[in-house]
């Protein structure tokens, strides 16, 4: 009869935990998602900005993430982050990041070789 209790009590936790995840999201649960855009440039009104570290750096957002869907139109691509509204558009001229808050965006700027 243990083992039967037992089983029951496995089962009821592996529903709490799937409830948990259905209900409140991943980002409720703790858990969320890397996603990573490599050797992007930074451009201000069209021209490369001067004086940061490096010319290249990669951009790093960490999100709660249930779903990913990306679109094509023309030159621009279109990367819809759910659960949430926010989004990543890669056009020629830069990478455009909405809906996504300030504090879970990080920037790793490459070596540039120079020794300090």
């Amino acid at each position: 009869m243990a083992r039967k209790e037992m089983i029951g009590q496995v089962c009821v936790f592996a529903l709490l935990i799937a409830s948990l995840f259905s209900v409140f999201g991943c980002e409720a649960a703790g858990i969320g998602t890397t996603i990573r855009l490599e050797g992007v440039s930074m451009y201000l009104d069209g021209k490369l900005v001067s004086g940061l570290p490096s010319q290249k750096a990669d951009i790093i957002l960490k999100v709660p993430l249930s779903e990913i869907s990306i679109s094509h139109t023309g030159s621009e691509t279109m990367i819809k982050l759910k659960p949430g509204d926010a989004s990543i558009t890669v056009k020629p001229d830069g990478v455009v990041i909405n809906g996504v808050d300030a504090q879970k965006i990080k920037i790793e700027w490459h070596d540039t070789g120079q020794s300090k």
